[in-house]
């Protein structure tokens, strides 16, 4: 019986099965290896092209559905008092996507949280939201300088 040795080679390898019977030598099962057999002959170079040439082979299977790409232009929607356009909001969105939707590859804007006052995702997290936190926390920075401001914008 060949083990594991410091040249690499092994002629039986012996592992249990897990079987809903007990454990006990009739379980074990053998499987041989003809020292020299090129068990232990594959390089790094070898596994590199064998997964390489899988790696093309899905690709090819399985290929890639073309996209539309839009035009990467700034543009501004006309305000109206009295109306929230949150998929295409009154300022500049320098997007890629077509239309300067903000629907496409997101949530949308206009789905609301589960609170009493049904806010939007427009709302929590939206750019000028950001700033606007951040402009709190600096007022309240300067108002208290010895506490570290904590709120939830």
């Amino acid at each position: 019986m060949w083990l594991l040795s410091l040249s690499g080679l092994v002629a039986i390898a012996t592992a249990q099965t897990t079987l809903d019977q007990p454990p006990g030598p009739q379980h074990l099962r053998t499987i041989g290896h003809t020292p020299g057999a090129g068990l232990f002959e594959i390089t790094n170079a070898t596994e590199a092209a064998s997964a390489s040439a899988a790696s093309a082979s899905q690709a090819s299977a399985y290929p890639i559905p073309s996209t539309t790409t839009g035009t990467p232009t700034v543009g501004f929607t006309s305000p109206t008092l009295g109306v929230r356009n949150m998929t295409f909001p009154p300022y500049a969105l320098n997007l890629t996507l077509e239309g300067h939707s903000l629907l496409r590859q997101a949530v949308a804007p206009y789905a609301s949280h589960n609170d009493e006052f049904n806010t939007t995702e427009y709302e929590l997290h939206n750019t000028y939201g950001y700033t606007s936190a951040k402009a709190t926390y600096n007022a309240l920075l300067q108002v208290f300088p010895a506490k570290s401001p904590f709120f939830i914008a």
